[in-house]
């Protein structure tokens, strides 16, 4: 059975007998097989291809452009690629020189069909030990481990271990989640820890193309297919052969189109706007989406049998708020990174203001809490970010209360009939810590320090507001009593001062 991952092979013979009987057996072993009748033609397809072929079966003994000139040239254009030489029996001068020259191997003619298939596959082995060692050498060399997904939570764990299990493989991949949550991150890494990481890695967004456009995007046009159609032009399909397409909001694809995605991922086939010959692909298919496909199916918006093709493996993307653990590093990568973009010392953070952003719900995920940082570190003044600065130019909106109580407690207010009396230990702050400084401490010691923080002062602000009375504070809050007294309790909080 051939390796699903790299598997076409461009055949160059000048007897279209040999084309046949070669692509014919090679097709039944499920290679994707093309074929020409010269070596000018031969050197043509492949660079028209932009070298997407493993490997290339071609006869020495060819009129015009030979074998070893074509084996020169692929190995000067694509280095990478395994050149098979056909040789007349006996012809022992020519295959040593072609093994000097870089082929992988000769076989003679006539040829039997078993030590070509076994040729073949050994070559493919060898292909896919070689890029799998590639892979593990760039795995060994990320931080993070994929690119710039960063997390250490479980889900996120659950998350990695997927990915280095479906990179080596060609099985399609659904992503699924809420919008910023790092679905492009996850194809990407699926793609560039791959095989296929020297090939292209094309991306499409299903929702922000027009419906009449996005078939011509995907599947392309022959010159003359429509009018203002002066050239032919290729589509996503034939830009990412032997690479990766990643079809990202697929779930807002029109339904008309779906049916020739299908057909495309099941016959590895596209077919150009005004063209009928069917064009031979190999690509892997990424698609991700934030709506619920099996919904959509239930109301006829999204095909079953596409859904089910495009379902092989699924990875569940967490939203931000089911992994809040993550968020103190995700702080201190975009703290780095944006204060080296803009050349500005990186400022710190009050344990107040780090507790703020650990608490809030963060509804725009990952690319929220990044645009955020980004925007504080552009506008802030100081080195120091307090909780006051940071909810002035945060943009952020109000969650359960969290930004108000922020507010009341550190910018501060004076006594009123409303906040009650001022409390002149929250007008100034307890330390401040910039978020390299929680490197020294342990990844659960530091949240547990910035996140006990949080409560005793959003529970204390609620207290007070409502004079020390536990049922309506816990509902002002959203906890329920049993659960409120268990937090008081936890964190040694004192009712009684508050009433």
């Amino acid at each position: 059975m051939a390796d699903k991952n790299f598997g076409k092979i461009l055949i160059i013979d000048d007897e279209s007998s040999i084309l046949f009987s070669l692509s014919s057996l090679l097709g039944r072993q499920k290679y994707i097989c093309d074929t020409a009748e010269s070596g000018a033609a031969g050197l043509k397809l492949f660079q028209q291809n932009q070298g997407c072929y493993d490997i290339v079966i071609t006869d020495f003994l060819m009129p015009g452009i030979d074998g070893m000139q074509v084996l020169k040239t692929i190995k000067q254009q694509r280095p990478e690629t395994y050149v098979i030489m056909l040789t007349a029996h006996g012809n022992t001068e020519n295959a040593v020189a072609a093994m000097k020259e870089g082929a992988y191997d000769y076989i003679a003619k006539p040829y039997e069909n078993e030590k070509i298939k076994i040729t073949v596959k050994q070559a493919f082995e060898r292909i896919n030990l070689e890029r799998e060692n590639i892979f593990l050498k760039n795995q060994l060399s990320c931080e993070y481990k994929f690119e710039n997904i960063i997390g250490n939570s479980e889900k996120m764990n659950v998350v990695f271990d997927k990915i280095s299990k479906v990179a080596l493989t060609d099985a399609t991949v659904l992503i699924t989640g809420e919008s910023g949550t790092g679905k492009e991150l996850v194809a990407k890494a699926i793609h560039f820890n791959s095989g296929r990481k020297h090939r292209n890695f094309v991306t499409i967004n299903c929702a922000a193309i027009p419906a009449d456009l996005l078939e011509n995007e995907l599947f392309g046009h022959e010159k003359g297919a429509y009018t203002g159609a002066h050239s032919e032009q290729k589509g996503k399909f034939e830009q990412a052969d032997g690479g990766t397409l990643f079809l990202d909001e697929i779930g807002d694809m029109p339904m008309q189109i779906q049916a020739k995605v299908l057909r495309a991922v099941q016959e590895q086939t596209v077919e150009r706007l005004g063209g009928g010959q069917p064009i031979k692909v190999n690509v892997r298919l990424i698609a991700a989406t934030n709506k619920d496909l099996e919904k959509e199916i239930g109301e006829k918006r999204f095909r079953e049998d596409l859904y089910y093709r495009l379902n092989v493996i699924n990875i569940i993307m967490p939203p931000l708020r089911e992994r809040n653990g993550d968020i103190m590093m995700l702080v201190k990568h975009f703290m780095t990174f944006y204060a080296k973009k803009i050349n500005k010392k990186e400022p710190g953070l009050t344990k107040n203001s780090m507790a703020l952003l650990c608490g809030y719900n963060w509804p725009g995920n990952v690319r929220q809490l990044q645009n955020t940082i980004e925007r504080i570190l552009v506008l802030c003044d100081g080195e120091v970010i307090d909780t006051c600065e940071l909810v002035q130019i945060s943009g952020l909106k109000d969650t359960a209360g969290v930004l108000e109580n922020a507010q009341r407690q550190y910018c501060g207010r004076k006594a009123s009939a409303e906040n009650g009396p001022a409390d002149k230990e929250c007008e100034c702050f307890d330390g401040v810590y910039k978020v390299s400084d929680l490197e020294s401490r342990s990844y659960h010691e530091a949240q547990k320090i910035l996140l006990e923080q949080f409560e005793v002062d959003y529970i204390t602000r609620a207290l007070r507001r409502n004079k020390g009375n536990i049922l309506r504070t816990s509902q002002q809050i959203g906890l329920n009593r049993a659960h409120f007294y268990e937090k008081l309790k936890n964190l040694k909080i004192e009712v009684d001062r508050f009433k």
